[in-house]
């Protein structure tokens, strides 16, 4: 989970590179990450390959993935993780060696929610790994 929850904090959008007259290569490419049951089993897909492949930069080009937005994935995980240990969380790896074929053999994983504490101590938003979620205000009742 905290490797999905990585993926998840870095933009997206950056992740997949589509050079000018080479889509169609780079669309089949990125074919073999696909876990069609969920987009976050996909990401971590990417993510456990990126790792396996040493975090390459030729491995990343050639999968036409965006090396420095994998980079900052894996930043962002070390620093969850760390914040995991500081928090005295525990944490567990996945027993298999992909997420697909974690996946398709009925396996899950245990959610968790990391908060820092600056987080915690604000009142009007929470920071969730770069992404800053805005907390409805509540409203006051008119006492009139």
């Amino acid at each position: 989970m905290v490797s999905i929850a990585a993926m998840m904090s870095v933009d997206i959008r950056t992740l997949y590179l589509n050079p000018l007259g080479k889509e169609d290569e780079a669309k089949q490419e990125r074919q073999k990450f696909n876990v069609h049951e969920s987009d976050h089993l996909t990401l971590l897909n990417i993510y456990m390959q990126f790792i396996r492949a040493g975090k390459s930069r030729s491995w990343s080009e050639d999968n036409f993935l965006d090396f420095k937005t994998l980079m900052r994935a894996v930043d962002i995980r070390v620093q969850f993780v760390e914040r995991m240990r500081v928090a005295k969380l525990p944490l567990r790896s996945s027993p298999s060696s992909s997420a697909n074929n974690h996946y398709r053999r009925g396996g899950r994983h245990d959610a968790c929610l990391l908060y820092t504490s600056d987080a915690a101590d604000e009142e009007d938003s929470v920071d969730l790994g770069g992404r800053r979620i805005i907390k409805k205000k509540k409203k006051k009742p008119n006492n009139e």
